[in-house]
């Protein structure tokens, strides 16, 4: 079969869905000296207001979301959101909408939401939640600069792969499974209607997100590094980090298994982008 030549994806799948600055990160506590969680703390500190608001969503209990926001908290803090003043808030959602209120009320006068996810494989109860989804809504309508991590990065997307996050015996399988057998994708909030993404994408080697482009063709499937994100703000998209972001266009591929099992793709497009890259897809 020969070689299909592909047009540039539409720059417009990454436009900024935000009234402010949106930050999709890969894994911010991967690395408490990152500039990414440096340049939250100072968008943050323009405002003028000193609030920080987490919601920990994906979580097992409430009790595990609000320790990790717990630990979101000290991370913005080692980056210099320490005066007297400055507070951050935790929301934990638990189980079944367990946790704090998520009423819009919360964003009043907020200089930055971060929304963090622990388990892609226990997003859907947030997911299928009004209220949820309504106040990821109102965050990214009324707040300065929202960031979302890990899982909630995945859930932004159109789809994500709703697998279980690896431990360092089972990140192989899992990897490998997203090749020969895909993986469980489940429909994301759709934030970015023509895309898909993958958090963690090096250390966690998440190639779900060729399961993505093989079950939905038309979309575009990113995967965003630790310690690395992808900043959406009027100029365009830009990676910051220490890591890249790759893109993987499957719209005219094909894919096949030979008889030894191998897996095997055809007209597919992987792109690379390194930090300070601007995320072009004619590029």
């Amino acid at each position: 079969m020969p070689y299909v030549a592909q047009a540039p994806w539409q720059a417009s799948l990454l436009a900024n869905p935000a009234a402010g600055k949106l930050i999709l990160a890969g894994g911010l506590l991967d690395d408490p000296s990152s500039p990414v969680v440096s340049g939250i703390v100072d968008d943050a500190r323009a405002t003028g207001s000193h609030r920080i608001l987490v919601v920990a969503a994906g979580y097992p209990s409430v009790g595990q979301g609000s320790s990790t926001g717990n630990d979101y908290a000290k991370l913005l803090a080692n980056a210099g959101w320490k005066e007297s003043t400055d507070k951050v808030e935790v929301i934990s959602y638990g189980p079944n909408g367990t946790g704090g209120s998520l009423t819009p009320s919360r964003l009043d006068g907020v200089a930055a939401v971060l929304l963090v996810g622990g388990d892609q494989s226990a997003l859907a109860p947030a997911i299928a939640d009004s209220a949820f989804v309504s106040f990821v809504h109102a965050a990214l309508d009324r707040a300065p600069e929202v960031v979302t991590d890990r899982a909630m990065t995945a859930a932004m997307g159109a789809w994500y792969v709703a697998a279980s996050e690896p431990t360092a015996t089972t990140t192989e399988s899992t990897a490998a499974a997203a090749f020969l057998d895909g993986a469980p994708l489940r429909a994301g909030l759709g934030i970015f209607s023509g895309l898909s993404f993958e958090p963690r994408f090096t250390l966690d080697q998440r190639w779900g997100l060729v399961a993505a482009t093989k079950a939905h063709p038309d979309t575009i499937a990113l995967g965003i590094s630790e310690r690395t994100a992808l900043v959406l703000d009027s100029g365009g998209a830009t990676v910051a980090g220490e890591r890249s972001v790759a893109a993987l266009d499957g719209r005219a591929a094909t894919y096949a298994s030979g008889s030894n099992g191998a897996f095997t793709a055809l007209n597919t497009v992987l792109d690379l982008f390194a930090s300070g890259e601007a995320v072009d897809p004619g590029a």
